[in-house]
C-alpha cells in the first residue's frame, strides 16, 4: 500500500487515494479503510489513533463506522457524500468533512486488509490534514493527574503521578506508606 494522498475540491469534498501495489482487481474479502480523527485528539475516539470515524471500501461496497463506547467501531448509516471505488489498483474514497463534524482539520490514516493481511499508511500513527491553509494543528497540552488510590500489589506503585494530554491539572499528593 502506498502513502495516502489527499485532495479537496471547491465543494468541500475530500478525496483520499490509496494505491495497492499487489492488486489489479478487488476481491470480496479485500478492503481499505480511512480513519478520521475529527477533533485531532488521539486521547478521544477509538483505540485506532483516536479516530471518531472510519470510511471503508469492502469488496464492492462502501461502509461507514463510528466510535463506540467500548473504544472500537460500530457500523453507522453512510453520510450522503461518502463514495468509494476501485480502479487500476487505486482505491478512491470521497467524503465531506463537515458531515463528520470537522471544520478546521482532522487526523487521517489508511489501512488495507484482506482475510490474512493488514497494512497501514502511514506505518504508524496518523497524519494531519488542515482544511484551511495556514491553520495550525491542534496541540494537546501535558498536565499532571492525580495518582491512583488503589494498590497495584507491586511495591512503589501507590502515590506515583503520571502525565496526561487531556485531563485538567490536579494537585498531586503522595500517600505515606505505613510500615
Amino acid at each position: 500500500m502506498s502513502p495516502l494522498s489527499r485532495s479537496r475540491d471547491d465543494a468541500g469534498v475530500v478525496t483520499a487515494k490509496i494505491t495497492l501495489s499487489n492488486r489489479t482487481s478487488f476481491g470480496a474479502s479485500d478492503g481499505v479503510g480511512v480513519g478520521i480523527d475529527t477533533d485531532q485528539n488521539p486521547d478521544t475516539g477509538t483505540v485506532f489513533y483516536g479516530s471518531e470515524y472510519e470510511l471503508d471500501f469492502e469488496g464492492t461496497a462502501p461502509r461507514f463506522y463510528r466510535a463506540a463506547a467500548n473504544g472500537f467501531y460500530e457500523e453507522a448509516p453512510l453520510p450522503p457524500s461518502f463514495a468509494g471505488s476501485f480502479s487500476g489498483g487505486v482505491v478512491t474514497i470521497s467524503f465531506k468533512p463537515s458531515e463528520l463534524g470537522a471544520s478546521a482539520g482532522f487526523n487521517v490514516y489508511a489501512v488495507g486488509f484482506d482475510n490474512s493481511t493488514l497494512d497501514a499508511a502511514p506505518d504508524i500513527r496518523a497524519v494531519n490534514y488542515q482544511l484551511v491553509k495556514g491553520t495550525t494543528r491542534r496541540r494537546c497540552s501535558l498536565t499532571t493527574v492525580r495518582p491512583s488510590t488503589r494498590r497495584s500489589g507491586r511495591p512503589g506503585r501507590t502515590g506515583k503521578s503520571r502525565r496526561s494530554t487531556t485531563s485538567p491539572p490536579t494537585v498531586v499528593r503522595r500517600r505515606r506508606m505505613r510500615s
